[in-house]
Parts: structure tokens; sequence; C-alpha cells
């Protein structure tokens, strides 16, 4: 699997594949993603947490433009745009991610998801990286 991923702040990689990464605070449990290096309640520092890789679909849209740039600042990229579909996931953590859906073709919320890499290309060098979307289970 590839490590040029769209940020490693925010994924990581380990025996199971890739996972999510956030942050929670030791003294009032907060969790944050993507991760914050300080809590904005307690202001302390805060510790690393892999996310789990399943969760529910607690709401979604259709994302029916391209968004700003980057990474759609090349006009190739523009005109090809296709629209996809743009979910909340909650996860068993208690927080809701933002993440394109892969493979929905019926969206319904309350329906089981889980983590899978995403290929995506950055204008305007093309380059090729890896990100995340939920797919159903």
């Amino acid at each position: 699997m590839s490590k040029d991923w769209i940020d490693d702040k925010v994924l990581g990689l380990d025996d199971e594949g890739i996972y999510l990464r956030a942050s929670q605070c030791p003294n009032c449990s907060q969790i944050c993603f993507p991760p914050e290096l300080q809590c904005n309640r307690c202001d302390l520092q805060t510790e690393l947490l892999p996310l789990s890789r399943e969760g529910v679909l607690w709401s979604w849209t259709t994302q029916a433009y391209p968004p700003k740039a980057p990474p759609f600042a090349d006009q190739q990229l523009i005109e090809n745009f296709s629209p996809f579909l743009l979910g909340f996931v909650e996860l068993p953590e208690g927080i809701r991610v933002i993440t394109r859906l892969q493979n929905v073709h019926t969206p319904e919320i309350g329906i089981p998801v889980k983590l899978t890499p995403l290929d995506i290309t950055l204008a305007p060098n093309k380059q090729a990286r890896q990100a995340f979307a939920f797919v159903p289970i």
C-alpha cells in the first residue's frame, strides 16, 4: 500500500490496513478529527488515537460541483468532474467524520460502512495521493 497520503497526520497504516488518526485529551477525553496538538477545552497536549474503521452513515448529500482549489485548480480536472456522495459517518468513539462515500448506490441513514483507501490526483502537477472514503459493509 502506498504511503503517498493526502495527509499523514490524518492517515496511518497497520497490519489491518489504513486507519484514521484522531487526538484525545488525557484530561477531558475530548476527541478531535483531524487531530489537534492541544485540547481546545483544556489547552493540554493531546495524545494520538486510532479511530475505528467501521461506523454508520449519519447523514449524506451529493457533491454536485467541483470543490475549490486545491485540488481542482486544473481545468481538465474541472471539466472531467463527476458528482459524488459526501457523508457524515458516526464512529463508535462518538465523533462524526466527513468523508467521501464509495459504492453507495442507495444511501440510507444508519447503514453500516467501513473505511477504505481512495486514490486521488492533485493539481497542478497531477500527483497521485491516497485519501480515504467509506464503503458499505
